[in-house]
């Protein structure tokens, strides 16, 4: 039984090859479940205590075969990174170069940003207080335009009225009267 424990390719725990372990490691890593490499750890365990004293040395040769599976694997991973690395390691230099242009070219969109805002406050404050101006002094206009006609309105009527006077001391009732009733209906 010692002599199956120093073999590479046997696992005593499952009886199953090296191989069959680094493939369970590596589908569960590749596919997120590792119901198989429970099932391979756990294989292996006894039922009652008398059995577990001398099974725990073949637990431990699996947990170890699976360790040893996947610390392969992470080497095996980090070589394929740094090799990613260092073939790409001009253009990922030259993207990183590329970002921080972006950033500075960003940050000056800023500052031109904030600049022109500041010049259309500055130059919109005037604009906007004449142009409130202008639509107050249209109001004023407006108003001196209803008064001068009411006025005209008003003098049109006191001219009528004088007229209605003029006829009553001439004693032309009458003709008073009916230009009476045209002021009323025109005027009031």
């Amino acid at each position: 039984m010692a002599a199956k424990l120093n073999e590479p390719e046997a696992n005593i725990d499952t009886g199953v090859g090296e191989n069959a372990v680094e493939n369970a490691v590596e589908n569960a890593v590749l596919r997120e479940d590792i119901g198989p490499l429970l099932r391979l750890v756990l294989q292996g365990e006894p039922d009652n205590a008398a059995a577990k004293s001398g099974a725990q040395e073949r637990g431990g040769a699996g947990l170890k075969s699976i360790q040893k599976a996947l610390a392969a694997m992470a080497l095996e991973q980090d070589q394929v990174i740094k090799d990613i690395c260092m073939e790409h390691a001009m253009d990922i230099a030259s993207c990183v170069a590329d970002m921080r242009d972006m950033a500075a070219d960003t940050q000056h969109l800023r500052e031109l940003l904030q600049e022109g805002n500041q010049l259309l406050q500055a130059t919109g404050r005037p604009l906007a207080d004449a142009s409130l101006a202008l639509a107050e002094l249209q109001g004023v206009l407006g108003n001196v335009e209803d008064g001068m006609s009411a006025v005209t309105q008003a003098r049109q009527l006191l001219l009528a009225c004088l007229q209605v006077g003029r006829l009553l001391d001439q004693r032309r009732l009458y003709q008073a009267w009916l230009l009476l009733e045209q002021i009323r209906s025109q005027h009031l």
